[in-house]
């Protein structure tokens, strides 16, 4: 996440790049609580915000290689 704001992009937003990693470092940790024994819907809601920061960032990516 941090390359996209070196490498190619230093046009993106400051505040999309930090959302993203909040979201990925946040569905982690609701992923590891819902792991050690805590409601399921947190492993579920964490796998979710995790794909999707991940899923994001990697679209970014691809759009600044092919353009």
């Amino acid at each position: 996440m941090a390359g996209l704001r070196t490498w190619r992009a230093p046009f993106a937003p400051i505040w999309g790049l930090h959302a993203l990693g909040i979201g990925f470092t946040l569905g982690r940790l609701m992923h590891a609580v819902g792991m050690s024994g805590g409601p399921l819907i947190l492993r579920q809601l964490g796998m979710v915000l995790t794909w999707t920061a991940m899923g994001v960032v990697s679209l970014a990516i691809l759009y600044l290689v092919f353009t």
